[in-house]
């Protein structure tokens, strides 16, 4: 007699009818979580080690925020230079702030980024899908629910006031604003 485990499946039907339930044949889905299981239990620490790299990528969301400075409209070729600098990156969310006008949208059209704006001036964008929140901070924050890798991720773009940012306050500070700028 064959003593080799074999998988079964129970529908939910069956399993409120347990004499009717029959072992299925079939092999479980991988992707079904009821039949996830834990290889790391079976590998030796060096076996651990070197998937690591690949466990702390899936793990890793990676961020990029980028203020814009009047949405590069003071920029000659904005959107490519802004382009190429996006696609040197790997990126997962995109925050961007002083996104004034269409910039937001011209980015995301050249990088195949999803976007989400709510006001003029903050927007996050993806490459996965996004959907946008609704909030009543306009126009100094867009919130925004990100599909990731690591299951959806509530994002938000701020733009601070930079009013009290030091090196504007520096001639306030007399004799002091070489230590401002230091």
């Amino acid at each position: 007699m064959d003593e080799s485990p074999q998988a079964s499946t129970i529908s939910d039907r069956d399993a409120a009818e347990p004499s009717k339930a029959e072992p299925s044949t079939a092999e479980p889905s991988t992707t079904d979580p009821k039949y996830a299981v834990d290889a790391s239990k079976n590998l030796s620490s060096a076996d651990k080690r070197a998937f690591d790299p690949i466990i702390r990528e899936l793990r890793t969301i990676n961020l990029f925020s980028w203020n814009l400075w009047f949405g590069g409209r003071e920029i000659d070729d904005a959107v490519a230079r802004q382009k190429n600098v996006l696609q040197a990156e790997d990126i997962d969310i995109l925050f961007l702030q002083e996104c004034f006008g269409t910039a937001a949208l011209r980015i995301g059209r050249a990088t195949g980024m999803s976007v989400a704006q709510q006001d003029y001036d903050c927007a996050v964008l993806s490459p996965s899908p996004l959907r946008l929140v609704a909030t009543d901070t306009t126009s100094y924050a867009t919130a925004a629910i990100v599909q990731t890798r690591q299951g959806d991720v509530l994002a938000w773009s701020v733009h601070l006031a930079p009013w009290d940012y030091g090196p504007y306050r520096a001639d306030e500070l007399p004799g002091s604003s070489a230590e401002v700028f230091a």
